[in-house]
């Protein structure tokens, strides 16, 4: 079985990239689902709307995803338009069984996917998991990635009772926050995860932390467990503070 492999989340975006707005087909449709395992949501950000995906988007994965530019950065895709038409039955299979999910990325009015998001259990029930991504080369540098990535490791706000049941203690992310953008709330409710992570959950949460040199240095030496050490400033009666993040092996 031919399968689209996890991509890295360190991928290099070119500078220069131009959004390739050639791509037409009709516009998605709307709807979510209370139960992932039966059926994706339909999740909308700024630019894109991520939906399951579909047989057809088989040839516009194939044009996509097997370019040297985008190859290069994971592994070897399907070689053929049946290679990927195979990993989209096996990404459906794997969502009823509740081990994976795979998102086609489409743009604002236009159905053809240029993409896909997915996330995988690494352990039973996701206790932990991994996220990955492949992109087509045409649309790095338009926002694309991020606006994607905002909706996928939010994956909406049910990702709150995982946080609980797993007694998750901290998380640090290298986004500006850790957000479903636009929130999923009623008007005049701001940034709601962080209404029950904080004050209700008492969770230690980091925020636009940079993880590059970190991540080049686990590479290098092959060692991926530390001792993260990250000291506030004491402010009496702060709820945030920026922090002296040190990694120690």
């Amino acid at each position: 079985m031919e399968r689209m492999p996890a991509h890295d989340d360190s991928v290099r975006v070119p500078a220069g990239a131009v959004l390739d707005r050639t791509i037409s087909a009709q516009p998605p449709a709307a709807g979510r689902h209370s139960d992932w395992r039966t059926g994706l949501p339909v999740l909308t950000g700024s630019q894109v709307v991520l939906r399951e995906l579909r047989a057809s988007d088989a040839a516009s994965l194939f044009t996509l995803l097997t370019t040297e530019e985008v190859a290069r950065f994971i592994s070897p895709p399907p070689s053929t338009v049946e290679g990927f038409e195979r990993f989209i039955e096996w990404t459906l299979r794997q969502r009823t069984a509740g081990t994976y999910a795979c998102f086609a990325v489409t743009l604002k009015g236009f159905n053809t996917a240029i993409g896909i998001f997915q996330v995988r259990e690494t352990e039973p029930g996701f206790q932990t998991a991994e996220w990955g991504f492949a992109i087509g080369s045409a649309f790095w540098g338009t926002g694309v990635f991020e606006d994607g990535a905002n909706l996928v490791l939010g994956f909406a706000f049910e990702t709150l009772e995982w946080i609980k049941r797993v007694e998750l203690a901290a998380l640090a992310s290298d986004t500006w926050g850790c957000e479903v953008r636009p929130n999923e709330t009623e008007p005049g409710i701001n940034q709601p995860w962080h209404w029950i992570t904080i004050p209700i959950m008492g969770m230690t949460m980091g925020e636009i932390f940079y993880l590059k040199d970190l991540a080049e240095d686990c590479a290098a030496d092959g060692v991926y467990e530390f001792m993260f050490v990250a000291p506030a400033i004491p402010i009496t009666g702060a709820v945030g503070s920026p922090t002296n993040p040190l990694a120690i092996k």
